[in-house]
């Protein structure tokens, strides 16, 4: 399941068709982050771990 859709995530960046939020915005500039890094991490990177919220079990 996540592999198909980190498949469709890297395919809407390589065709520009995403939409950045404003709080992800004023995330990654908090942290230092520029667009590119966020594409880069998600066109090269890959998923090591799972992790659930231990109050939400999100």
């Amino acid at each position: 399941m996540f592999r198909r859709l980190i498949i469709q995530m890297r395919e809407k960046i390589r065709q520009r068709e995403y939409v950045v939020t404003v709080h992800a915005e004023e995330e990654m500039a908090e942290d230092g982050f520029s667009i590119y890094d966020l594409e880069k991490g998600l066109l090269t990177g890959r998923i090591v771990e799972r992790q659930k919220d231990t109050v939400t079990a999100e």
